[in-house]
């Protein structure tokens, strides 16, 4: 009929063809070949009826009219005659057309991909699978002559479902569909998450793509198997980027351990890792393997692992170096040394504040690395200031929102990589300063005595300075309002002049209290995890 054929593309050949049936079905025996007839009654007297009823029920069915008449209008290439016999076909005949290697192999010579589509669309009978192999042996480009085949009503789920382990219909689409007909082609076939994310990853698909898909399953279990499906992870390498495949693991859901893994093999960063183990369920944190931990140490710094271990193993969620200057103003003698020139309003009182905070999932830590320098200071000297420090500070107040969490002031006396220097001086004690400590001999051993050492208590006044809490004694009236929260008193008055709250942070005898804990509580909520309730201060341990 002089039609336009293509050859058939390479990548036919190999495929797994459904089943035959025999030739001999369908042609008679040749001259000298015993007859049906002769063989029962050889077979009879050899073996017996049982035998006998056995190859009867083997034998294959002649080849129906319908299909002979078939077989020949395509022998002829009369096209559409023979579009209109499959129409005519019954559901058995058009089964068993599907069936004939031979007749697809003549519809295949005789039609075009139009009018191959128009066939196999006209057929009663048959599975999709048996449809579609005719449409990839015909190799139909075009998706839009498929379609009609995989949208049909008629067709049961499972015809579709049963597609996904054919590696040839596989292939198929995936050298006929973008990665927009990829994923709607599974759309239609149904199927579970992993099935179709399958065929999408193997034809090529998009970020984009992948996210609309998990948008549309919803289903936990669904989510979670795509990791068991061990192509899956090396797929999504492949596809990618770093921040793509933590929002991908986030989707998907699973494991601590199982998501990090994933991140580790694409490539990672501290920051996503962290974000990551922070929103972690507490009991998956320990469930970590050691694979898993080497894998994600190949894959950030030094620093930035020993962070990783810490939120794994001593339950940091997050951390802050804090670094910023402090400044304050109160009243000071206009000469020391001559105190009848009166006082004057200093404003130039300021120091640099440094200190590391800490967010772990049982407490609110603020650590203070302290470098001692000039006279030397023994562990009797260190052990008051840090048992002053932690009177007035620790055990004083917690935090709590849907649990408790302890806030805790650590002082370490340390020449690595310090936030701050103290200068220590021999007694006797003058005028301390967060910059300037002393030292003595009897390291206030005698209580009896004037102290020759910084006392625990004076030592608790200036780590308040150490971490951002400014003087409150000698106070104008607007200092006082800023630092205090309210208007001052008769009783607020200061004996030389001014306004001083006789507490921690001008006595130094007292401990602290609710509003000198409040830049490290709007910390905590400004740092706290997705889902988590405002923190708020409570009394007591």
């Amino acid at each position: 009929m002089g039609h336009s054929r293509r050859v058939p593309s390479s990548r036919t050949e190999g495929r797994t063809e459904a089943p035959a049936e025999p030739e001999s079905a369908a042609r008679p025996a040749a001259v000298g070949e015993p007859t049906v007839a002769r063989r029962v009654l050889a077979l009879q007297r050899s073996a017996g009826n049982q035998a006998v009823t056995a190859l009867i029920q083997r034998a294959p069915a002649a080849t129906p009219a319908a299909l002979t008449k078939l077989q020949q209008l395509l022998d002829d290439d009369k096209e559409e005659a023979a579009i209109a016999q499959m129409g005519t076909l019954t559901e058995d005949e058009a089964k068993a057309a599907l069936d004939l290697p031979n007749l697809r192999k003549l519809a295949v010579k005789s039609f075009n991909d139009a009018e191959m589509a128009r066939g196999v669309q006209s057929l009663k009978g048959g599975s999709l699978l048996q449809k579609l192999r005719w449409m990839i042996a015909e190799d139909v480009t075009d998706l839009a002559r498929v379609w009609p085949l995989l949208v049909d009503k008629a067709v049961p789920a499972n015809e579709k479902t049963a597609l996904y382990p054919q590696n040839d219909v596989r292939s198929y689409f995936m050298e006929i569909c973008n990665d927009e007909e990829m994923a709607s082609v599974v759309d239609v076939l149904g199927g579970d998450l992993v099935q179709k994310l399958h065929w999408m990853l193997l034809e090529g698909t998009s970020w984009g793509a992948v996210i609309e898909k998990l948008n549309k399953h919803t289903s936990k279990e669904q989510r979670e198997k795509v990791y068991e499906f061990a192509p899956m992870r090396g797929l999504f390498v492949d596809l990618l980027d770093d921040a793509q495949m933590a929002a991908l693991v986030q989707a998907l859901g699973g494991t601590l351990d199982q998501q990090l893994s994933w991140m580790a093999a694409e490539g990672t960063n501290g920051g996503l890792v962290f974000a990551k183990v922070r929103q972690a369920p507490d009991d998956q944190l320990a469930k970590v393997t050691d694979v898993t931990r080497k894998a994600i140490k190949k894959e950030i710094g030094k620093d930035d692992y020993k962070r990783f271990i810490e939120m794994l193993d001593e339950q940091l969620v997050t951390w802050e170096q804090k670094n910023f200057k402090t400044k304050e103003q109160h009243y000071e003698l206009a000469d020391e040394n001559d105190p009848s020139k009166g006082w004057e309003l200093k404003k130039d009182f300021e120091w640099r504040t440094k200190y590391e905070i800490l967010y772990r999932r049982n407490e609110l830590r603020v650590r203070v690395r302290i470098k001692l320098k000039g006279e030397s200071a023994g562990e009797a000297h260190k052990k008051i200031w840090r048992d002053g420090i932690a009177n007035r500070w620790n055990n004083k107040f917690h935090i709590e929102n849907d649990h408790h969490l302890a806030l805790v002031f650590e002082p370490i006396f340390t020449d690595s990589n310090p936030h701050c220097e103290i200068e220590l001086h021999k007694p006797p004690i003058v005028r301390e300063n967060s910059s300037n400590w002393y030292v003595g001999p009897t390291a206030n051993a005698d209580p009896s005595k004037p102290p020759d050492t910084t006392t625990g208590d004076t030592a608790a006044h200036e780590f308040g300075h150490l971490v951002g809490l400014e003087d409150e004694y000698r106070l104008t009236k607007s200092e006082f309002k800023r630092l205090v929260g309210r208007d001052p008193t008769v009783a607020d008055q200061d004996p030389d002049i001014g306004y001083t709250v006789s507490r921690l942070m001008s006595a130094g005898q007292a401990d602290v209290e609710e509003r000198h804990l409040k830049p490290f509580i709007d910390w905590l909520n400004a740092n706290k995890r997705s889902g988590e309730k405002p923190y708020k201060l409570v009394a007591g341990p």
